[in-house]
């Protein structure tokens, strides 16, 4: 489908008396339908030299006359080349200069060259300037398009200068050429090889050219600012080959010539610019002297009745006729503008479910919609929306318009809790009545209840929260929670008394509150009571059931029995040694005691809390202690204690190690004897270490640490020392003395 546009045409007319030859015109213009296109502008450097052939295959020596020493048109072969490197508007060079100057025998000769009047580069073109004897340009490259090619032939004398010499040309072995406007300004200039071999700060000569009177001095090559001059070459040498800007109109590849591009792109030729814009500005002439020409002052200075490309703006042409009258107009062309209209559907009770949508004029069908939703949307109707301002911008080729829409709320049903009866003794007795208002019939209801109740009112509930959901035709749904509560029943406190040493002197009391404050008890005593206080119990667990004439409410307590004496004591020593350490000592540790009964089990008693005791006779005698408690409770502990009779330890002063039985081994002799540690060492007459042990048991044989043969026995006087520790009190007992073995 071809896309489709509303143009908008605006007619100027410029009424002009159709007397001495004035010229009428009417402007009209259509809109720009890419919003963001791009025109043909050009911001850059003016014409630039491009190329140049300064040692041609032939016709060497000059790109005008013959050199000294020359036959006669054997020159004239070299050329020079210029480029206009904006995109968008042809650039007329007349009167422009070449020059430079250059010496001969040694002198210096200034020459130069005007172009003549009506010399137009078109964009991203060409003009050869050559010698009559270089290679005319290939027609194929002439014309005045973009990228095309005109050209010069230096032959017309009144066009040069050569200031007394004989030619206008490129030294082989150094040299300069500079690019002049119309007014003298420089614009470009190059130089190669041995610039010692010529004189920098000498001028070209200006022609005395009539079509362009200019009087002032080109400035020499010293004098160019070094932004507009570019040494290319440190020797020229290669025959056939030129030096070049590449791209056109770029840096110049310098000491590196190439095969010559003459009059046409040098490597990449610079693509023409993209225009996107489209809007045209259009003129019609009539009187005058047809026919007309036509400039535009747009990028391209376009030069038909129809300018094309154009962006929005304002566009004048000055149309001239054959006769030099001239008339100016200026028209505008606008930007497209997409007509829009949004609308859309309210939100159903915060549901999310509003929608908008966007209708706008026909146009490329090439459509962008941007609507500002989170996320954003990109259709031209959207939906799921809550309430809100919604923006939508609309892109028609790039050209935009914007609208809003306001999405509102349709509210849903409300619903008025009137009047909440509270359950009683959790009887499940409750109940809830409710209205419900607005949103669209009809309503349905749904309580959380177990089970659910689907009714707006409900009853025989128990306490608690419940929340009812109302949904109306709309599929509005709107919930509210209700707490209905509960009037409960008597509030018990118990306190209890506990049982003591199982005398049956426990109690348990109760006190109600709440309810209606009218109690009745009834205790699972056997028989059961009715107060609020049991006296004489043992211990066990009570049930109390107390009635407000309402509500029951049963507890339970439990009386415990408490024993809480104990009967320990410790005493000291241990055990006791009718000789010298028959007394002991006894202490009391008992838990929760008030008073002592001591037996010592020797037929004396006592009363005091700890006690002292001494035994008159050996023996094991069982201690008892009885305790009593503050209540009465009492407790009973025994333990034995042990009373020794006299110890004695001796060493004999010999003995007779001749195995017959009798009296064959040495060592100690005790009575009634707890040993604990014990410690016997015997030496011989010279201090020698003969036997020693530590087990009290162990007796010596008479030979050397009892490893010996009886005939090892030697006889004689020996030396013991022997240490004894008791085992029950700790006394420490040492024994020195000699004996006698008798072999």
């Amino acid at each position: 489908m071809r896309p489709r546009f509303f143009f908008c045409i605006i007619f100027i007319i410029v009424f002009l008396p159709n007397i001495f030859g004035q010229i009428n015109l009417i402007g009209s213009s259509q809109i720009n339908t890419v919003c963001d296109g791009v025109g043909c502008n050009y911001n850059g450097p003016s014409i630039l030299i491009n190329e140049v052939m300064l040692k041609p295959g032939v016709y060497d020596g000059s790109i005008y006359g013959d050199g000294p020493g020359f036959s006669p048109n054997t020159n004239s072969g070299e050329w020079i080349e210029l480029y206009n490197p904006n995109q968008c508007q042809s650039v007329d060079i007349s009167c422009y200069y070449l020059g430079n100057n250059s010496k001969e025998a040694g002198i210096d000769y200034p020459g130069g060259f005007v172009i003549p009047p009506g010399t137009i580069i078109p964009p991203r073109g060409f003009l050869v300037v050559r010698g009559s004897n270089a290679p005319a340009v290939p027609s194929y490259l002439l014309g005045s398009a973009p990228g095309q090619t005109k050209e010069i032939v230096v032959n017309n004398i009144s066009q040069i200068c050569i200031g007394g010499g004989d030619r206008l040309w490129f030294p082989n072995v150094g040299g300069w050429f500079a690019f002049y406007n119309n007014l003298g300004v420089p614009q470009d200039a190059i130089s190669w090889a041995d610039l010692s071999a010529v004189n920098t700060a000498a001028n070209p000569c200006v022609p005395s050219y009539t079509s362009c009177p200019f009087a002032g001095i080109l400035p020499s090559y010293s004098s160019i600012p070094a932004a507009n001059k570019t040494y290319i070459a440190s020797n020229v040498t290669l025959t056939g080959l030129s030096f070049q800007r590449i791209p056109d109109g770029a840096s110049w590849v310098t000491n590196n010539p190439a095969s010559p591009t003459y009059g046409t792109c040098n490597a990449t030729c610079i693509p023409a610019p993209v225009i996107t814009c489209t809007g045209t500005a259009s003129v019609i002439a009539a009187g005058g002297s047809p026919p007309y020409t036509y400039h535009w002052n747009d990028g391209q200075l376009q030069s038909t009745s129809t300018a094309v490309g154009l962006c929005d703006g304002i566009y004048c042409v000055t149309v001239n006729d054959a006769a030099s009258n001239s008339s100016t107009t200026c028209v505008t062309v606008t930007n497209y503008q997409p007509t829009i209209s949004a609308s859309g559907n309210d939100e159903h009770c915060n549901l999310h479910d509003g929608s908008a949508t966007v209708t706008h004029s026909v146009g490329s069908g090439n459509y962008l919609y941007n609507w500002n939703t989170a996320p954003p949307q990109s259709s031209q109707s959207i939906s799921g929306l809550s309430s809100g301002t919604y923006i939508v911008t609309f892109t028609d080729n790039t050209c935009v318009a914007i609208d809003t829409v306001v999405i509102g709320v349709i509210g849903g049903p409300q619903i008025t809790i009137n009047n909440i009866n509270p359950d009683t003794c959790n009887l499940g007795i409750g109940s809830i009545n409710a209205t419900v208002n607005g949103g669209v019939l009809p309503y349905t209801f749904q309580w959380n209840t177990v089970p659910i109740q689907n009714t707006l009112n409900i009853s025989n509930v128990h306490s608690g929260t419940y929340t009812l959901t109302v949904t109306d035709g709309n599929n509005c749904s709107v919930l509210t929670t209700v707490t209905i509560p509960n009037i409960p029943g008597p509030q018990l406190l118990f306190s209890t008394e506990d049982e003591h040493c199982n005398f049956g002197n426990g109690s348990a009391t109760v006190v109600a509150s709440g309810g209606s404050g009218i109690y009745t008890y009834t205790w699972s005593t056997s028989p059961p009571e009715y107060s609020n206080q049991i006296l004489n119990l043992h211990a066990g667990n009570y049930t109390v059931t107390v009635d407000d004439g309402v509500c029951e409410t049963s507890q339970s307590v439990f009386v415990h029995n408490i024993t809480d004496v104990t009967a320990l004591f410790s005493f000291t020593p241990s055990v006791l040694n009718i000789l010298d350490n028959n007394t002991a000592y006894f202490f009391d540790g008992s838990i929760g005691a008030t008073n002592w009964q001591w037996s010592f089990g020797d037929g004396v008693s006592s009363s005091d809390q700890n006690n002292t005791h001494t035994y008159q006779n050996v023996g094991n005698y069982l201690v008892t202690l009885i305790i009593t408690d503050s209540r009465g409770c009492t407790d009973t502990i025994q333990k034995e204690i042990t009373v020794n009779d006299i110890d004695a330890v001796y060493f004999p002063s010999s003995f007779t190690p001749n195995n017959d039985g009798l009296n064959d081994t040495f060592g100690p002799v005790g009575y009634n004897i707890e040993m604990g540690d014990f410690a016997m060492y015997i030496y011989n007459r010279w201090g020698e270490e003969v036997y020693k042990t530590k087990d009290f048991t162990r007796r010596w044989n008479g030979t050397l640490q009892n490893s010996g043969k009886n005939k090892d026995i030697i006889s004689g006087v020996y030396v013991y020392t022997a240490v004894i520790t008791e085992k029950v009190f700790g006394r420490t007992r040492e024994y020195k003395g000699t004996i006698t073995l008798i072999k």
